[in-house]
């Protein structure tokens, strides 16, 4: 039954729930139309009938606020920010309703129903009155605020609260829906629950339905919701006490009204519809009652039947019950004392039946016994489970008894302990034998541990021996397939058990190593117990070879082993070692033999020689066959003997290469000659011995005297050199001054004369004069360019770190008379830092600027410095779009005073390519030209860098 009521409470539950939320809906629906119809003026919306008032604005919002503020509570229970969210939305809509109730009823000026649309409402008039919220209206937004606030509540008072509010709610709508059904409505002072619009009060019906179904099963409404019959009656009843008289009561005044009959008999008929529909009504639920009823009875007479069974099952289980060869008790779950044992417990314990009922262990168990047992008791109803103990030893008149126990707890429907059953079976004999076992077992268990820790000692020895060897160990059976390697292995190759398990272990050597493979394992298979070596090359897992050295032997024979042993470690740096090494030894006979010095081994303690190269042979004139039967001493002239002798005693304690110098050696013929000797000591077949390669200078002797002499001479002439120089410089000095004055009388004097005569002179006569100023002028400047040449190459200015930006910007400033003149442009493209002269640098980029804008064609001069680099020298270019030079004119342009063109079509002297030429070449490069007549030139110099 308590099932059945328990699943009919969670259907019923979910279904109101459903209802509250349906209902909440609708009404949020008609609300928000309510608020659309406002803003849009639609006027069904405000009023669905057109003579009555409309929703006001306020009463929208409350209704839509408490509509979503059920719909959080409902289906967002646990989660506590939607509740809480759900809560504050209920606290605003019973503060709208309160602030209303005021201003109505204490004469407040809030006219807070007036906060939305108030122009629209003061133009919204039924029977000259404003739209307002009526005073009804605004008590049921206090009751659904309160409602909504203490709805979920645990407290029943609270509940019940909470619907007597929300069923006045139902009541004030439902008396304004009846009104309105009725035409008993008035906006004019009627009672305060007609002056609702009929879709306001329909909207507080539906929110008071779903806060009533939302706790279905709680306060009045778990009334009509529950299991019982009172419960069926009601829900048979509510619906049509409520719903039938309402619609009779329409049909009655539309009858009235529209003259089908009277209102005598409208009213008898009314009367008579109500007596008919509720008899049939009280029809149905008595025959309802009277079903349940017969249910009722056949339960009853089916549980008279159970009882009987039980009463013939008891007999039966108690039985069963005493004659079980174990002992079986019962003990009540307060106290734990004794209500029923069976004979088999009587015998275990030694006493009657009489003297155990009523009684617990207290009144015949040691203390100590009996605390344990209770103990036990008291964790088996907290723990709610059955207990198995094992073990435990009670003392009765026969002595100390073991039991096997087992505790069962037995609990009501409702979880209330009700008694303990007990099975206890008497292990004491097996308790003995057992413990006489486990203390066999037990000596046997040391002894086997002991052995155990022994085996587990030499197993983790031979392990450890295993995993750290340098070798490795390979165990295969007889068809080569791998069963066991040892760590090394993987080291080793690479390749773990598994990645070897699926191939031979052939399959893994070198192809040229395979087919001696194979015939190693066919012979080893037939000669049990028989080793032999290994020399082979094994894949690694990177897909290289190693060398592998070792043995393998065929213990298939013996059962411990029943397998082939390969034993072997990785030899590939000592193959490789050996390889090199005769690769080593045949590059240094390769080396030693054809060596074009002469070359030869001699023994230090001896002087012997141990070997001899063909360039030695050549050399000296000796065969090889003499060389090796001479020492050191037969080729040193008899005088450096000794001197020889001393060197050997240097020898001995020196192993580094050592250069000796130069050392007179003395061929077969007589002949002299000076040899540098380079040496080292090694060590051959025990014996210290020293290599020796002998470099004949004899040569290099005789020209190092010779240049010897030759720089004596040549320091004579720079001596004599360096003095002309000083008188040229001294010369050029002078001239320069000298030769200028008399230049600058000459020019003066004939400026005079010209001045003083001009009347006198005709034109041949000042033509003259003319020519006589320009000569005396051609020939200052070239006494100056002459000048600047000598000192071009020989200027005792220091080289110093140099901006060629600012360089190319001082000529560039120079020549801007020329450049405005001509319409003409000089561009420098990122010029770099170098080392050099400053005033240099300047002379030489200004002459080849001042070239391009004086051998320029008929267009503007357009002029460009620019800068790479390489590994040793800067390398500029100045490039223009002049005349250009014929290629045949290259290398003539550069010599001093040659010029292309005559004085008269282009001034200079022809000297100012020459100087650019000696200032590059001071600065350690070059200058050359790039040229195409009617295109342009570009000249390219270098200027060394300085690192």
């Amino acid at each position: 039954m308590n099932y059945i009521k328990q699943a009919y409470e969670i259907r019923t539950q979910k279904l109101f729930k459903n209802y509250s939320a349906i209902t909440s809906v609708i009404a949020l629906i008609i609300a928000i139309l309510a608020l659309v119809g406002w803003e849009f003026d639609i006027q069904i919306l405000k009023r669905p009938i057109p003579e009555l008032i409309s929703m006001n604005p306020l009463t929208a919002v409350g209704i839509v606020l408490s509509a979503v503020s059920l719909l959080l509570l409902n289906q967002s229970p646990e989660n506590r920010t939607l509740y809480f969210a759900a809560r504050i939305i209920a606290a605003c809509v019973f503060t709208i309703g309160m602030l209303r109730l005021m201003d109505s009823s204490f004469g407040f000026e809030f006219q807070i129903d007036r906060l939305f649309y108030k122009h629209k409402l003061a133009e919204d008039l039924v029977d000259s009155k404003s739209n307002r919220m009526p005073p009804d209206a605004a008590a049921n937004l206090v009751f659904t605020g309160i409602c909504l606030m203490l709805l979920k509540a645990r407290n029943n008072k609270i509940i019940y609260v909470s619907n007597f509010l929300i069923i006045i709610t139902a009541i004030i709508s439902l008396f304004s829906m009846i009104g309105y059904t009725y035409g008993v409505h008035s906006y004019s002072g009627g009672p305060l629950f007609l002056s609702m619009p009929i879709h306001t009060a329909f909207c507080f019906l539906l929110l008071s339905l779903s806060i009533l179904f939302a706790e279905s099963n709680e306060g009045l409404i778990g009334v009509v919701t529950g299991p019982y019959r009172g419960s069926q009656v009601i829900e048979l009843l509510l619906p049509t006490a409520v719903v039938v008289p309402i619609f009779l009561g329409l049909l009655r005044v539309y009858g009235e009204r529209s003259g089908v009959y009277s209102s005598p008999v409208g009213t008898a008929l009314f009367a008579t519809a109500n007596i008919i529909i509720f008899v049939l009504l009280i029809l149905k639920t008595a025959a309802s009652l009277n079903k349940s009823d017969n249910i009722l009875l056949q339960e009853i007479e089916e549980r008279k039947k159970i009882e009987k069974e039980l009463k013939e099952n008891n007999v039966f289980f108690d039985t069963i019950f005493q004659n079980v060869p174990n002992m079986i008790f019962v003990k009540e779950a307060n106290d734990f004392r004794f209500i029923q044992i069976n004979k088999d417990g009587e015998a275990l314990l030694g006493i009657s039946k009489e003297q155990i009922i009523g009684k617990n262990v207290y009144d015949f168990l040691p203390r100590n016994q009996a605390d344990q047992i209770n103990s036990v008791d008291r964790m088996l109803f907290q723990n709610g489970t059955p207990v198995d103990i094992h073990e435990e030893i009670i003392t009765t008149p026969r002595g100390d008894r073991w039991l096997h126990t087992k505790k069962i707890p037995v609990k009501d429907e409702n979880g209330k302990p009700l008694y303990l059953v007990g099975i206890a079976e008497d292990i004491t004999e097996r308790k003995l034998q057992s413990d006489k076992i486990q203390k066999f077992y037990k000596e046997l268990e040391e002894k086997v541990q002991q052995r155990t820790e022994e085996l587990y000692k030499s197993e983790q020895l031979f392990k450890a021996l295993l995993e750290n060897n340098v070798d490795a160990i390979c165990l295969t059976n007889k068809e080569g397939e791998l069963i066991y390697q040892s760590p090394a292995v993987e080291r080793m190759t690479g390749y773990s058990l598994e990645d070897r398990k699926k191939n031979l272990v052939l399959d893994f050597l070198h192809p040229e190593d395979r087919k001696k493979g194979r015939k190693i394992f066919k012979d080893l298979l037939q000669k049990p117990e028989i080793s032999a070596p290994i020399l082979l090359r094994f894949r690694h897992k990177q897909s290289h070879f190693i060398w592998v050295e070792g043995s393998v032997t065929n213990l298939l024979s013996d059962k411990n082993v029943h397998a082939v042993v390969y034993n072997f470690r990785d030899i590939t740096e000592k193959k490789l070692a050996e390889e090199a090494l005769a690769i080593s030894e045949e590059k240094y006979r390769l080396l030693f033999t054809n060596n074009p010095l002469p070359a030869w081994v001699f023994d230090i303690e001896t002087l012997h020689f141990l070997e001899v190269n063909d360039a030695a042979i050549l050399q000296y004139g000796y065969t090889s066959e003499e060389f090796l039967g001479m020492t050191l001493k037969d080729i040193r002239p008899p005088e450096d003997v000794s001197a020889l002798l001393n060197e050997r005693k240097i020898l001995h304690q020196n192993t580094e290469i050592i250069s000796h110098g130069d050392w007179r050696h003395q061929k077969k013929n007589g002949e002299i000659i000076v040899v540098d000797i380079t040496s080292r000591s090694f060590e051959i077949k025990g014996r210290q011995a020293r290599l020796v390669l002998a470099h004949d200078i004899t040569n290099k002797i005789l020209i190092e005297q010779e240049l010897s002499k030759a720089n004596e001479t040549l320091s004579l002439r720079a001596m004599e050199l360096t003095s002309s120089n000083r008188d040229l410089e001294q010369f050029a000095y002078v001239a320069s001054h000298d030769l200028q004055e008399p230049l600058r009388m000459v020019s003066s004097f004939l400026q005079l004369l010209e001045k003083k005569y001009n009347g006198l002179l005709d034109e041949t006569g000042k033509q003259y004069i003319h020519f006589a100023v320009d000569g005396a002028e051609r020939m200052k400047k070239l006494i100056l360019d002459l000048l600047v040449y000598s000192r071009a190459g020989t200027s005792k200015e220091i080289s110093t770190a140099i901006n060629m930006n600012e360089i190319a910007l001082e000529v560039i400033s120079t020549f801007t008379f020329a450049l405005q003149e001509t319409g003409g442009k000089i561009v420098a493209h990122n010029l770099p830092t170098i080392i050099a002269v400053r005033t240099q640098m300047q002379q030489l980029l200004q002459n080849l600027v001042s070239n391009a804008l004086k051998y320029r064609r008929d267009l503007p001069p357009s002029i460009e410095i620019s800068c790479l680099e390489d590994d040793t020298h800067w390398v500029f270019r100045v490039t223009d779009n002049g005349l250009g030079i014929d290629s045949r004119f290259f290398e003539k342009i550069f010599i001093i005073f040659q010029r292309l063109h005559n004085k008269t079509q282009y001034s200079g002297t022809g000297i100012g390519l020459a100087i650019c030429k000696k200032i590059a070449e001071r600065h350690g490069g070059s200058i050359y030209l790039e040229s195409e007549p009617g295109v342009g030139s570009t000249f390219i110099f270098s200027i060394k860098k300085n690192k």
